[in-house]
């Protein structure tokens, strides 16, 4: 609301329906995937018992490998598909929002590995903790999407979701490791590093 708010009195309701419209379609429905998955992995990860490290890093790890494998394909067909999908969905007046909408699309490679990890916090009953790492996360994305709205218009508040995804998933896994003694695995940074790598590389590409 903030965000809106402030996109419509430094621009107008054009702007802020563009911004909206580019939400929805990146991190909007992406985030129903993830709800789909997440169904059956926190009754998982809340099954396994808080001294049990080892299986708790394997769940974890496991789910994240399971994230990226289904989600990055669709994320990379997302960008390349975004200029097609965007006058078919709304209108061509929408079309100004495709480079904001591809570059936020790259904050979802982020999230599909700090979602996981995040939950930790949630299965372990540290509600408190979590609602703090939320209270945090979205002030600073509200301080980036001003400043990127600002010095780089719609792409500059696409840049600044993704840059917040990885301030996020700083944070989030440095918490995790002093907290709960989580390590990612290899398997998984091997997995990271070469889709976030694809979907960096089509994102360039397109």
């Amino acid at each position: 609301m903030i965000i809106r708010s402030f996109l419509n009195v430094s621009s107008d309701l054009d702007v802020v329906g563009l911004y909206n419209a580019g939400y929805v379609l990146t991190i909007t429905y992406a985030s129903m995937v993830f709800s789909a998955m997440e169904t059956d992995y926190f009754p998982r990860l809340s099954a396994v018992p808080r001294q049990d490290i080892f299986n708790q890093n394997q769940t974890v790890n496991r789910q994240i490998e399971v994230s990226l494998l289904i989600v990055a394909p669709m994320l990379s067909a997302l960008i390349v598909f975004l200029p097609v999908l965007v006058p078919l969905l709304f209108s061509s007046k929408f079309v100004p929002m495709v480079p904001m909408a591809q570059a936020t699309v790259l904050a979802m490679y982020i999230r599909a590995v700090s979602l996981p990890v995040s939950y930790l916090t949630l299965a372990r009953g540290d509600s408190a903790a979590y609602m703090l790492l939320e209270a945090v996360y979205d002030v600073v994305v509200v301080m980036l999407v001003v400043y990127g709205y600002r010095h780089g218009g719609l792409l500059g508040t696409g840049i600044a979701l993704t840059v917040s995804y990885v301030f996020n998933i700083i944070m989030v896994c440095t918490y995790a490791y002093i907290r709960y003694r989580f390590r990612f695995s290899v398997q998984v940074l091997h997995y990271a590093a070469i889709h976030l790598s694809l979907g960096f590389c089509v994102y360039i590409i397109s």
